[in-house]
């Protein structure tokens, strides 16, 4: 993979600076190929007018929003960032996430409650999607690609125990949802 390829990676995750040093050191270059692969990235990131930008005292580098992008994210984000998740959203995001794909009346049987409220405060933060199944078009809901970005997953079964509890689920009904 090339050395730009790679730093770009490392300030993707990053939230706060990092010094041409530690890209050096993450992406086992020198100090000078990274500072020369970063100047070039910067200068391509302004004049292709991108999103991003690259903030930098020449010590530290950090990828940031484009200034003119941040109402855009603001739009977009400002959904989620108003209120935290309360403790039915989160125990409900919790049985979507370990059952992969249920439905309302399953999520309803195994929290005991409705969860109608839940629910729909869960996809108006785009944490959950609703997806019809089958011949009757069930619904049936499932946690986004937000909401494993957010719970720091790249994927469904990185859930801690999700294999062990599925294994389990399936030996109880003999069906198991694919993730």
């Amino acid at each position: 993979m090339k050395l730009i390829s790679l730093i770009q990676a490392c300030l993707l995750t990053q939230s706060e600076p990092v010094s041409s040093n530690q890209l050096a050191q993450a992406c086992e270059s020198t100090p000078a190929l990274v500072e020369e692969a970063l100047s070039v990235w910067e200068q391509e990131l302004i004049a292709s007018d991108s999103g991003w930008r690259l903030v930098t005292d020449r010590t530290e580098w950090q990828l940031v929003i484009a200034p003119e992008a941040r109402v855009a994210v603001a739009n977009l984000t400002e959904r989620s960032v108003k209120a935290e998740l309360t403790r039915p959203a989160l125990e409900t995001l919790t049985a979507v996430a370990y059952l992969s794909t249920v439905t309302k009346a399953e999520l309803e049987s195994l929290r005991g409650v409705n969860c109608a409220l839940s629910l729909r405060n869960l996809m108006i933060r785009g944490l959950i999607k609703e997806e019809p199944v089958g011949e009757l078009a069930i619904p049936h809901f499932s946690l986004t690609i937000e909401a494993l970005t957010l719970l720091g997953l790249s994927a469904i079964t990185d859930l801690p125990d999700y294999n062990e509890y599925h294994a389990e689920r399936f030996m109880i009904t003999g069906t198991i949802s694919q993730p």
